[in-house]
């Protein structure tokens, strides 16, 4: 494992060297030992030509770390490089001049970013030390001033010409001069520290006071919302006034069971970042826990996700008094958790209240809402992530995109087309107002006009009496048949759907005959008789019934 840190370079000479056996432990670190001296001479050889030679560019070689590859700076004459074991035990080697590394503040073999009493200090304190003792503040070394360092490093936080260690941060410092510091601390890798050092170190690691991780607590809040039953169950939301829309997640969406429509179109974040949503929009109506009211309803736009777990770490509020005794609304704002609603500009105005609770530097503040206090700002935790954080930023605007722009176009520039109805169309939206009416059931009843008045049909009857006598035949054949067909046209007579014609009425020119015939649908309960009547069978002078009644 300790060889898959190392270079190609150091790892490819230490395979040659050890060609017979299997290398053990203690010969990896006597081969690395030897190849720091060896470093070491020759980065003093270029250090005493730039010094000797100033009009050739500056020398510099790519330092074959423990960890990483990272730049080395130049080391001055009479400083030995250190170099961090596994025991955490810095070991100085004396350069050619024999000179040994004295820590200015504790006198110390080691050097002054290494010095526990150094790190013990605030920023300001450490510039001040180093401005009293003329060090330089971008090295803390006291060989030369700032204008003369050779380093290529910079501040890790800010980029400025200085180390890391004296960089003031108003949020940093007011916590780091109230935090102190226990002697039985822990040792961890601080990489902007670790970078930003120009130090004689040859190997990369160093041992630093593990410093606590701050990030930025954003308001949360566990509220009901209804599903589609018309039962409430709680999900989390975050608050955005930054963002033009509200956006719900789709698995929250199927969870509710609540109905969406289709709605597609960009929506813009930062740095003009847009993503297309097609999953559609949704209605949600939500309420405080515990509270039937006030009632917020309101779109949302489906998106797969909105964001991933918040916050991004975990976090202690155990030293927040300001938050104590206070009704939250999210008790698990400290836990990473999904965000399943985000509220946008739209009611985030109509949800704050006027109360508001600081706490100290480096604490978030506590803001009064209809659900409950929410907590928003700076949040310092213990944990210190392997990674670096992801910053996490909601602004929305939704956008239209040019096809969308271009169809509003034409359509403003489109001469309205003005819809007139015929005097037909005109008649039946007459005769539908004044004659349409709901019986006692709650059916319509409906007349069926003529269009013209006393129309003639021409044998109508003689083409009805055609598949009548067929279908006497056919029934005749099948007594069941018959008798549900008999049962079926007595019904209908006694409702008064149809009439008996008087003799002197029969075969009328006035009078139009439909014929019918049956048809069987078979269901699991046994065969069913339906009578269908036929109107478009019988041209007419008027080809037939239907185009000459008002439907």
């Amino acid at each position: 494992m300790l060889l898959q840190k190392l270079n190609v370079s150091i790892r490819t000479d230490f395979e040659v060297q050890n060609t017979v056996e299997i290398p053990t432990y203690s010969d990896l670190t006597h081969f690395l030992e030897n190849k720091c001296k060896a470093l070491e001479s020759v980065q003093f050889t270029t250090s005493y030509n730039n010094e000797h030679y100033k009009d050739k560019s500056k020398q510099s070689y790519q330092s074959s770390s423990f960890s990483s590859n990272k730049k080395s700076s130049e080391i001055k004459t009479g400083y030995p490089a250190f170099m961090t074991t596994s025991n955490n035990n810095a070991t100085p080697y004396q350069s050619n001049k024999g000179d040994k590394l004295k820590c200015v503040l504790c006198s110390s073999s080691h050097a002054l970013y290494r010095c526990f009493s150094f790190l013990s200090k605030t920023p300001q304190d450490r510039l001040n030390f180093a401005q009293q003792h003329n060090l330089c503040t971008n090295c803390l070394l006291a060989s030369h001033s700032v204008r003369k360092c050779n380093s290529s490093f910079k501040c890790k936080i800010c980029g400025s010409p200085h180390h890391t260690l004296l960089h003031l941060d108003k949020a940093i410092d007011s916590y780091a001069s109230n935090t102190p510091i226990n002697s039985n601390f822990n040792h961890t890798l601080d990489r902007a520290i670790l970078e930003s050092t120009p130090g004689p170190s040859v190997g990369a690691m160093a041992s630093t006071l593990s410093t606590k991780q701050s990030t930025v607590l954003l308001s949360t809040a566990i509220v009901d919302i209804k599903d589609i039953r018309g039962n409430f169950q709680q999900i989390r939301i975050l608050f955005d006034s930054a963002s033009m829309a509200n956006f719900i997640t789709e698995k929250c969406v199927n969870r509710l069971g609540l109905p969406r429509k289709r709605f597609s179109i960009p929506i813009e974040g930062l740095n003009g970042m847009s993503a297309q949503t097609n999953q559609g929009v949704t209605h949600c109506t939500i309420k405080p826990c515990n509270d039937s009211n006030p009632l917020f309803s309101f779109d949302s736009i489906i998106l797969p996700k909105i964001c991933s777990g918040q916050p991004k770490i975990n976090i202690n509020p155990s030293s927040w008094t300001h938050i104590q005794n206070l009704k939250l609304a999210d008790y698990s704002f400290h836990k990473p958790g999904p965000i399943d609603l985000l509220i946008g500009a739209e009611l985030v105005p109509h949800i704050l209240r006027s109360g508001r609770i600081l706490g100290e530097p480096g604490q978030p503040v506590a803001l009064e809402t209809i659900f409950g206090y929410i907590l928003q700002g700076m949040a310092v935790s213990d944990h210190v992530p392997l990674h670096n954080s992801t910053l996490l930023s909601c602004h929305t605007s939704i956008e239209n995109n040019l096809d969308i722009q271009l169809q509003k176009f034409w359509e403003v520039e489109e001469i309205p087309k003005i819809s007139s109805l015929s005097t037909e169309d005109v008649q039946c939206e007459e005769i539908y107002r004044s004659l349409t009416y709901r019986d006692q059931s709650g059916r319509f009843c409906v007349p069926l006009p003529f269009k013209i008045q006393n129309p003639f049909f021409r044998n109508t009857c003689y083409q009805a009496r055609r598949p009548f006598i067929s279908l006497e035949f056919r029934l005749a054949k099948n007594p069941e048949l018959r008798k549900a067909y008999f049962e079926f046209m007595q019904d209908y007579l006694n409702n008064g759907h149809m009439v008996l014609i008087p003799p002197e009425d029969y075969n009328s020119p006035t009078a139009y005959y439909i014929p019918h015939h049956s048809v069987i649908k078979n269901e699991i309960s046994g065969p069913k008789l339906r009578v269908v009547f036929l109107m478009l069978v019988f041209e007419t002078r008027m080809e037939h019934l239907s185009m000459i009644l008002y439907l």
